[in-house]
């Protein structure tokens, strides 16, 4: 994000996780935060970390390698 300039942010988008043409699954991360250079950050809020999500988050980043994905766990949400 652009020193925490949010142009735009969006609640729960689908993104589908495809692979060799088949959808696997779909992630919906917490937020998709666009800062004003159009540069597009997944932002997650997480108490704790469950198997699926985990393995969402796997296929999600071999999927989509430059996008932009972040954490936020409930010990950093405490630190806000």
């Amino acid at each position: 994000m652009n020193d925490g300039k949010v142009a735009k942010w969006e609640r729960q988008v689908k993104v589908p996780l495809v692979v060799n043409g088949a959808k696997v699954c779909t992630m919906i991360p917490d937020f998709l935060v666009t800062d004003f250079r159009n540069k597009q950050t997944y932002v997650e809020v997480k108490g704790w970390p469950t198997p699926i999500w985990r393995l969402k988050v796997k296929l999600f980043r071999a999927l989509f390698p430059d996008a932009a994905y972040v954490v936020i766990t409930s010990k950093e949400a405490l630190a806000l």
